[in-house]
């Protein structure tokens, strides 16, 4: 019998205005192993030659429009595809539409460069300016995107507004940012993190639970064929369908500010039950699918009943309140904190044992400090996590040493090479600092330079867990800088500052940062952050975006 061999096609179709000749990837020699795993390996041919050179072999003809691009099929050496040259002559096409098969489907992003104050449209306003039945009026906004996204939009919703202005794709964010009310759209998948992505009838994509279904700018692609048999051939050898947003490649991890369970925090959680604090935002980790946690205290059985009024800054807290720490869930305990030694050596040793106990990871702090220089490492939907921090600020004392436990002492040389090593094995560096205290939501110079320096080793996000008030933030080099995020559960209600809280959400997508997500809150009772009303996150979003900086972009 003859051996039957796999080719494996991938049609990468260019943009409308490309220029160059189209080239697709090919496999040669490729064979299934006995696992059933494909090894293969990837040459690049010029498009036509491979198209005539397979013409002599099949007997389908597929026609796919050039705005179309990404669809991966996987045939037997005995059934060749030709790439028609023209809709017209083709057995088969590739189309966005109703009727036909669906062979993957096509979802953009809403987008605005990421200092703007709007969170969400509604899709009657969107229409409004989107469509030309709908535009009734003059309108200042605009929506700009690439050639490719407008005549696939075209197609599928009908005539575009006027408001709508085709760019070349380089010149998307360029173009939003030049005046206040202009939108971009580009593919989930094409995300950076300069863009905020705006929500449409409160669904985002980069919702855990992606409703797709129901978002707006969702498109499928379907295959129509002339006969049935070339259609169930094509839909039985297509390896996977194409998207592009693929859950499977979507990670988001939840970085918060200060945590401190002592004092009216802990009072609060003796009166109103260990889960008290996260009551009102646990929906916000539980979308997330990595979770942070800057645990400032040591969890210490013979810790004092909190003292709401307590005036010494000697701190602790009770194991019970770890309790906390599940039900919200957290993944990741950070360790930078200047408090953890507060009651000496041995409470903060139990408190390791206690995170371990309870199958939580802990980086930054350790038995000893070459422990403490570890970081901790996650993998998720095939993205590579690791986390690393340091304190700057001391005190010295809780320092780790070689034959102490402690956190880990800023030693910025050793930790660029960390990070630089992390991030040739494949990792997404994230480093969160215990830096010098501020009450102003402006960085001094010498912590924007030290924050800076781990970008430009590798780190795709550098954050602040110092600071008791939320900060100002920058996206440098394709990676976000937050210099502070406030508090998350601790009981400072003395000013409007102190309970203003922010708690970042990152989105990861097949190996890369693409964007965050600002959630915001505000402290109450002493211990309990709930979700910021409209107004409070505009005030609050209007105070950070002020020191807002884009550095970087080309």
């Amino acid at each position: 019998m003859k051996k039957n061999r796999v080719w494996l096609l991938w049609i990468l179709i260019l943009s409308l205005t490309a220029c160059t000749p189209q080239e697709i990837l090919t496999t040669q020699n490729t064979e299934i192993d006995s696992g059933g795993s494909i090894n293969s390996r990837m040459t690049s041919t010029p498009f036509k030659p491979f198209a005539e050179d397979v013409a002599q072999k099949s007997d389908i003809k597929l026609w796919i429009p050039e705005y179309l691009s990404g669809i991966q099929i996987l045939w037997n050496d005995d059934s060749k595809l030709v790439l028609g040259l023209n809709e017209k002559d083709s057995d088969c096409s590739f189309y966005p539409g109703n009727v036909g098969e669906i062979v993957g489907n096509f979802i953009f992003a809403f987008v605005v460069p990421f200092n703007t104050v709007q969170d969400e449209i509604t899709i009657e306003q969107l229409k409004k300016i989107l469509l030309r039945d709908f535009t009734d009026q003059p309108l200042d906004e605009k929506i700009y995107l690439s050639k490719s996204t407008h005549a696939l939009l075209s197609e599928t919703l009908g005539d575009l507004s006027d408001h709508v202005i085709t760019v070349v794709e380089d010149e998307i964010f360029s173009s939003t940012n030049q005046s206040a009310g202009d939108y971009g759209l580009v593919p989930f998948d094409q995300l950076e993190p300069k863009w905020k992505v705006i929500r449409i009838e409160n669904i985002s994509p980069f919702d855990k639970n992606f409703n797709e279904e129901n978002y707006y700018f969702n498109f499928p692609i379907r295959l129509h064929c002339s006969q049935s048999e070339f259609s169930h051939l094509i839909m039985e050898n297509l390896v996977e369908k194409l998207s592009t947003r693929r859950a499977d490649k979507v990670t988001t991890v939840l970085l918060t500010g200060t945590t401190a369970l002592t004092r009216a925090t802990a009072d609060r959680m003796e009166k109103y039950g260990n889960l008290y604090p996260g009551e009102n935002i646990k929906l916000w980790f539980e979308n997330s699918d990595i979770r942070h946690i800057s645990s400032e205290t040591p969890f210490y059985e013979n810790c004092p009943p909190p003292n709401p009024i307590q005036k010494n800054l000697v701190f602790c807290s009770h194991p019970k309140y770890a309790e906390l720490f599940s039900f919200l869930p957290v993944d990741v305990i950070e360790l930078t904190g200047n408090h953890l030694l507060d009651k000496g050596v041995e409470p903060f040793e139990n408190t390791l044992s206690l995170l371990t106990q309870l199958n939580l990871l802990y980086y930054a702090g350790g038995f000893s400090d070459e422990e403490a220089e570890q970081p901790a490492l996650l993998e998720h939907n095939g993205n590579k996590i690791a986390f690393l921090g340091c304190n700057i600020a001391g005190p010295s004392n809780v320092w780790a040493t070689e034959t102490r436990s402690g956190v880990n002492a800023c030693d910025f040389s050793e930790l660029t090479a960390q990070i630089h090593t992390l991030k040739e094995e494949g990792y997404l560096p994230i480093v969160t600092f215990q830096y010098y205290e501020s009450n102003s939501m402006r960085p001094t110079q010498t912590q924007m330079n030290d924050f800076r320096r781990m970008v430009d080793a590798g780190a795709v996000i550098v954050s602040g867990s110092q600071s008791h008030v939320p900060m100002s933030m920058e996206v440098y080099h394709d990676a976000f800088v937050h210099y502070g995020l406030g508090n998350l559960f601790f009981d400072q209600m003395d000013s409007m500052s102190n309970r203003r809280e922010f708690l970042d959400r990152h989105i990861f997508y097949d190996g890369r940062l693409i964007g965050t997500e600002l959630l915001t809150a505000m402290l109450e009772n002493y211990a309990q952050p709930r979700p910021m009303t409209n107004g409070e996150r505009e005030s609050l979003l209007q105070d950070a975006f002020k020191n807002f900086a884009l550095v970087g972009e080309e």
